[in-house]
């Protein structure tokens, strides 16, 4: 993650802190081969791409088989 401004530097540090990707990269330091590296060492790693998949489950049981349902239901 490039965070730029507002919350996009809480939610890639969450991000991070999660596990289910790679530290972010603040705009000042990125290059094309920070970000490509970056990519390619989030991509291969299989321990962020797990975590992932339990954070993908456990959103998906929260909200039921329609991800629509938790807008509607307001």
């Amino acid at each position: 993650l490039v965070p730029h401004l507002l919350d996009q530097h809480y939610w890639a540090q969450r991000v991070q802190i999660l596990g289910i990707g790679a530290p972010p990269v603040r705009r000042s330091r990125l290059t094309v081969d920070l970000l490509a590296d970056t990519i390619t060492a989030t991509l291969e790693n299989e321990l962020v791409a797990e975590r992932a998949r339990l954070l993908g489950t456990r959103l998906r049981e929260s909200i039921g088989a329609d991800p629509t349902a938790a807008f509607l239901a307001n």
